[in-house]
Parts: structure tokens; C-alpha cells; sequence
């Protein structure tokens, strides 16, 4: 599907890219992370095309948030640290800025599932959204790509969740 795609990004740039379903967009997202090597063609970072080699490091400057994350059947703080050694303040920071620490008082405390403890949170659709994109903020990588981060929220949780991101 991908064909004479030839595009720049620079630092500090957002950049959006819309096409129907199916179009390529995904494949394109994984193509720039370094998820998938190019069949043909070459991404190109500072002029220069990276090496096998290389790919592991480029691809750890990366957060993720692709459609259909779901998080772990642990604590709150440990799904936003993605590791039993939390950061409890760059926790509280990271749901913050998605505007979940309402919803998890007690990161360090609070169970997400059920399969676990039976007293742990059942989510729904946005507040999982939300979770997730704390990984994002957590992890404080130099990029952030997003694919359809906001499919399953409201419009006023949307507009929120876009400013939040925004900013």
C-alpha cells in the first residue's frame, strides 16, 4: 500500500497521518519506530540510514501508544513504570498529566484486573486509554508516537486528552 511516501520531520514538530483504514498508516508508524525494516526504499534519521545494528537503540528513544493496549493485571504503579522498581512521584506526575490521579489515590496499592485479587479495577475503554498513555509520559522518551490513542474516549474526554498530549 505504501509507495513514494517521502517525508520530513524535525525536532520538536507533531505531525498527524490520516487515511482511511487500511491505508498504511500502522505499517508506516512500525516502518519509522524501527519495528519493521523496509522492503524497498529507506528511512533516512539525520541523513543518514541506520545499520541493523543500530536499530536497538534507535527504537529505545521511542514511547508507544497503539490502539488496543491493555494494561497488566498488577498495580497502577507498576503498569505506568512497566517494572516492580517504581518512581511512585513520576507515577503520580504521569497520571497526572492524563488526568487519572483521581482515579488511582493509591497507585503503589490499587490492582488493575481481577484475575489476581478479587478487589482489583475493572476498567473501562478510556480510563485504559488514559493508563496507557502514563506509560508514555512515564518512560519520558525523546519521541511519542500515538496510533488512534483516542478511539474509544467521549468528545469532551477527547478535546481533554488532545490538550493534555498538546502540551
Amino acid at each position: 500500500v505504501l509507495r513514494n511516501i517521502c517525508f520530513f520531520i524535525h525536532a520538536g514538530e507533531k505531525i498527524a497521518i490520516v487515511g482511511k483504514n487500511g491505508s498504511g498508516k500502522t505499517t508506516l508508524l512500525h516502518l519509522l519506530m524501527g519495528l519493521y525494516y523496509p522492503t524497498e526504499g529507506e528511512i533516512l534519521i539525520n541523513g543518514k540510514m541506520l545499520s541493523r545494528e543500530e536499530y536497538p537503540l534507535y527504537r529505545s528513544k521511542f514511547a508507544a501508544f497503539f490502539q488496543g493496549m491493555k494494561p497488566l493485571e498488577t498495580t497502577v504503579a507498576e503498569n505506568v513504570a512497566l517494572d516492580t522498581d517504581v518512581n511512585l512521584e513520576r507515577v503520580c506526575k504521569a497520571l497526572q498529566k492524563t488526568n487519572c490521579e483521581e482515579l488511582f489515590p493509591q497507585a503503589e496499592n490499587t490492582m488493575i484486573g481481577v484475575q489476581f485479587d478479587p478487589t482489583g479495577l475493572i476498567l473501562s475503554g478510556g480510563e485504559c486509554q488514559r493508563l496507557m498513555l502514563a506509560q508514555c509520559f512515564y518512560s519520558n522518551k525523546l519521541m511519542l508516537i500515538m496510533d488512534e490513542p483516542s478511539s474509544v474516549l467521549d468528545p469532551v474526554a477527547e478535546r481533554d486528552f488532545n490538550q493534555r498530549v498538546s502540551e
